[in-house]
């Protein structure tokens, strides 16, 4: 009995190929899973610093009070023609990773508050000298959102970290 060859290898050609497609597309699956998630952390890390860049601004001359992970500052601002005063206290909460602002609410007189779900792991302060503060924020992927792929085993977690520097003639840091 003579096998016949030109029957027998298109059909194996056709399923290995069948096989390769199948696997470039799973794994361009999971890189775009993993691209999402890390783009997501970065996102987060982004926002965490330009929200307190932009709290920042008008930062008035009293200067600042730095913890490790929490800054209190004043800051001026307009209230019926007339320039007050604002107090502002930035902390990380550890329980959740949200960054948290206090404030004292101008037209009632009320403290207040934002809190923004940013997963952030870790936000520090430093005074690097008298007239220059740095904060670093790290933010990490929420374990709900982590991709997971053909088996539990295997995870993917992203992790991000922003910093930057303020300099401010009027910035007078006291580092606690």
């Amino acid at each position: 009995m003579g096998v016949q060859l030109d029957i027998i290898l298109p059909p194996i050609i056709v399923g290995i190929l069948i096989i390769l497609i199948f696997r470039i597309n799973a794994f361009m699956m999971e890189s775009s899973a993993d691209a999402r998630l890390i783009n997501d952390v970065q996102n987060k890390a982004d926002t965490a610093i330009n929200i307190i860049q932009e709290e920042l601004r008008g930062l008035n001359s009293e200067g600042i009070s730095i913890s490790t992970d929490t800054l209190q500052f004043s800051r001026d601002a307009e209230l019926n023609g007339n320039l007050v005063s604002q107090d502002f206290m930035f902390v990380r909460d550890d329980s959740n990773g949200q960054l948290k602002i206090f404030f004292n609410d101008l037209a009632t007189g009320e403290p207040d508050s934002l809190v923004y779900g940013l997963n952030l792991r870790s936000i520090d302060f430093f005074a690097l000298s008298p007239q220059l503060l740095r904060v670093r924020v790290e933010s990490e992927s929420n374990p709900e959102h982590h991709v997971r792929f053909r088996n539990d085993q295997q995870t993917v977690r992203a992790v991000s970290e922003r910093d930057f520097l303020l300099r401010h003639r009027s910035l007078a840091t006291q580092q606690e």
